[in-house]
């Protein structure tokens, strides 16, 4: 995937990105065929037209970069960003939605993420908070006013936590910053993230913190040989224990 460009031609050719997203097509459908009455299957009908339109795109314009571009932003809209849109309107919201927007409130005003015992009993299953403290920051947005409760928060720091592991595993590269992007934008819009992302659902900014960390230890290991230490394995650490403090799954 790691493609390359030159004179403004992307250099890998574009049938094997064709391919990818065809295969996310072909499970977009799946989920909206199979999933049953419950939301899932929405996004599949949104993931499979913007997943088929990339696919066509790169097919029509193999080796151009703008057409790279027009099918990372097709897949982007289709997968992720129109599907949410959508379910930021419906209710009733998704439980992982509804109880992190909760913690975030109760973090605002009260100072912690969770509701009194008396409040667990009586209140049923969604009550309780199974997240850990810093989970609770992608709720306050919300708490403050803002619009979307958890969902731009989630997908925002996932893309910027993509954004920054591929700046580190491209950094001696020239045009890094700009391929950093790219790589970020893809990897939001396939169904790992996307899927999860759409219904609000939390996994997906831990999976890009591991990402993150994997990457640093990756070239400290290279910088450091058989040394232990630097500044790559500090911040290795310390971005594993933002994840293991956002949910006990890291």
């Amino acid at each position: 995937m790691l493609d390359h460009m030159r004179n403004g031609v992307v250099t890998t050719p574009g049938r094997g990105r064709a391919m990818w997203y065809a295969g996310f097509a072909v499970y977009a459908a799946g989920v909206a065929l199979f999933s049953g009455p419950g939301l899932d299957h929405w996004w599949g009908a949104w993931a499979a037209g913007g997943y088929a339109i990339a696919a066509v795109i790169m097919v029509i314009a193999p080796g151009r970069a703008w057409g790279a571009r027009l099918a990372i932003a097709a897949a982007v809209v289709g997968a992720l960003v129109a599907p949410a849109l959508w379910l930021m309107t419906r209710e009733p919201t998704p439980p992982d939605v509804a109880v992190v927007a909760r913690s975030g409130a109760l973090l605002l005003h009260h100072g912690t993420p969770y509701l009194p015992l008396a409040s667990l009993s009586a209140g049923g299953w969604l009550a309780y908070n199974p997240y850990l403290p810093v989970m609770a920051l992608f709720g306050v947005p919300g708490a403050l006013g803002l619009p979307g409760k958890t969902w731009p928060w989630l997908i925002a720091a996932t893309f910027l936590l993509l954004y920054a592991t591929f700046r580190v595993t491209l950094a001696p590269r020239a045009d890094g910053r700009r391929d950093a992007l790219r790589h970020a934008a893809f990897w939001l819009a396939c169904p790992v993230m996307a899927f999860p992302l759409t219904m609000g659902i939390t996994d997906p900014p831990v999976i890009a913190l591991t990402c993150l960390a994997l990457a640093l230890l990756a070239r400290g290991g290279r910088a450091a040989g058989s040394r232990p230490g630097g500044r790559d394995f500090v911040a290795a650490a310390l971005v594993l224990g933002v994840a293991c403090a956002m949910k006990y799954t890291a």
